[in-house]
């Protein structure tokens, strides 16, 4: 992982609009959005994808759900790794776990994978066979603004 002190934040998917969620040492930054309710999670340039990362995002990330969504939302995760280079085995399980666990909760997810990288795509297509026998309505997408746009994704601005 880069060093902390030269993290740079990814930008926003929504023009003005800061993260509602973060840890910028983490690289991490997650955009809640509403109608339907659920987050844009995005990630610092450059990272690897860490089992530290996994599980920040797994518990702390969704502790802030959690406490932010009602118990019935069924909720939209756009997970943003587009920009990322690598990923460890650990952190893929974490997040498949995850999914696995909060399946129920889960309308949809999509995830963007950073382009041209089959390793990552590999460990994705494995994932997703998972996340789909847990109940997971699962896809990809090329970029972030083309699931806003798909979805009519707008951020969160009020309070809860």
């Amino acid at each position: 992982m880069p060093e902390t002190s030269r993290l740079v934040a990814p930008r926003t998917p929504f023009d003005g609009i800061r993260a509602h969620f973060q840890s910028a040492e983490l690289g991490v930054y997650a955009w809640f959005i509403s109608d339907p309710d659920g987050w844009i999670c995005r990630y610092s340039p450059g990272l690897i994808l860490t089992k530290q990362i996994a599980n920040f995002v797994s518990t702390d990330g969704d502790a802030a759900l959690k406490a932010h969504f009602p118990p019935s939302s069924r909720l939209l995760f756009v997970q943003d790794f587009s920009e990322m280079v690598s990923y460890e085995a650990d952190a893929r399980k974490i997040f498949t776990d995850w999914g696995a666990r909060i399946a129920k909760r889960t309308q949809r997810t999509v995830v963007v994978p950073p382009p041209m990288n089959a390793m990552f795509r590999m460990g994705l297509s494995a994932a997703t066979l998972a996340l789909r026998i847990a109940g997971t309505n699962l896809e990809t997408c090329p970029d972030v603004q083309q699931a806003i746009k798909k979805y009519s994704l707008r951020p969160y601005l009020g309070t809860r």
